[in-house]
């Protein structure tokens, strides 16, 4: 009878830890449900703003008109394009009809697109580096005899690390890799695993 009722006592705390730990698991997922559905509607709506404010870009490229100073800052001529809300979109600096000096290139509000120089026709060496429309880093790399060279790095719509791409010397695209936030490295583009998780 005590062995019995021993065994009754055993069986009700078992019972109760698993009745813990199913309640403590099912108050895990639900917050991690609530954390995931707070990250799909920031990521939606960021998609949203990102479109709209795209159709914005679009449509006041459509009307873009050139304005054309000769004989200026040293050079024979300095293009500059204006977006139809008479913004400027882009200043380009010709020399004996290529482009040379500073190409700068910009948002409709005004905010820095890129900046790089122009010598002969060719990019100049150095880093370039491209922003976002709000102001954040969305490009790097570094350009050598007028080419992309080494690592270039492209963030993505959340200004998080998006792809890596590295190019040969003359310029050729070597491997692409992908930002794994999870993981916190760099995923080669052709490998098998990085594909099952994207094509799910």
């Amino acid at each position: 009878m005590k062995a019995f009722k021993l065994l009754l006592v055993i069986l009700f705390i078992f019972s109760s830890c698993v009745s813990i730990q199913s309640y403590k698991t099912k108050r895990m997922l639900d917050s991690s449900i609530e954390k995931h559905n707070e990250i799909d509607i920031q990521i939606n709506a960021c998609f949203q703003n990102y479109s709209l404010m795209l159709n914005e870009y679009l449509e006041l490229l459509l009307n873009t008109y050139n304005v054309v100073y000769n004989d200026t800052l040293g050079v024979d001529s300095i293009v500059l394009t204006y977006y139809s809300n008479s913004k400027l979109y882009q200043k380009i600096p010709y020399m004996n009809g290529v482009v040379h000096g500073i190409y700068e290139r910009f948002w409709p509000g005004g905010q820095l697109d890129f900046r790089h120089i122009h010598i002969k026709g060719s990019k100049a060496d150095g880093i370039f580096v491209s922003f976002n429309i709000k102001g954040e880093i969305s490009q790097t790399g570094r350009i050598r005899n007028g080419v992309q060279v080494g690592f270039w790095y492209h963030n993505g719509y959340l200004g998080m690390p998006f792809i890596m791409r590295k190019y040969s010397r003359k310029g050729v695209l070597q491997k692409k890799y992908y930002w794994i936030p999870e993981k916190k490295r760099w995923v080669d583009a052709n490998k098998v695993a990085f594909k099952k998780r994207f094509n799910k």
